[in-house]
């Protein structure tokens, strides 16, 4: 349960990270 947690937190906050990465580089 708490692998499946923690999968679906990185699914959750890879998007975020990968906005604000792209916001920086502009």
């Amino acid at each position: 349960l708490q692998r499946k947690l923690r999968v679906v937190a990185c699914a959750v906050s890879s998007p975020a990270v990968d906005s604000q990465t792209e916001i920086q580089i502009k």
